[in-house]
């Protein structure tokens, strides 16, 4: 997540100069997404290499990206300012992703088998 925003600043001040402050507090939509990409794209990758399904990987990665769009609504509203947003954004990704865990409690509350191992039999075509 820290190389993926430290990225984005890079792009971000190449394009419009100044720095993450001025990102999302002048471009708060780009900078929602992209903070949503740079904590998402990790967790997906490491929820599959703990075993689970490319599917179960995309549920957590759409519940991410609708919260994106959960607390963009306020912000375009006008009942919330643009420096409120990303942090509303960042303390509530891990309640969405306890929520998908929950609605799927069996899957999440048992060790998933790494891949490495070999012991994956959604791996081996099982």
């Amino acid at each position: 997540m820290c190389i993926l925003g430290m990225a984005f600043r890079g792009i971000h001040t190449a394009l419009f100069g100044g720095g993450f402050d001025t990102a999302w507090r002048q471009h708060t939509e780009p900078a929602v997404f992209a903070m949503t990409f740079n904590m998402t794209s990790p967790m997906v990758l490491w929820v599959h290499h703990r075993g689970h399904t490319w599917g179960r990987c995309g549920e957590m990665a759409g519940a991410m990206f609708l919260l994106a769009l959960v607390v963009l609504v306020p912000f375009w509203a006008g009942a919330v300012s643009s420096g409120v947003v990303l942090p509303l954004e960042m303390v509530s990704m891990l309640p969405a992703m306890i929520g998908v865990m929950a609605l799927r409690y069996d899957e999440y509350a048992t060790h998933a088998p790494v891949h490495s191992r070999g012991s994956n039999p959604r791996l081996a075509g099982g």
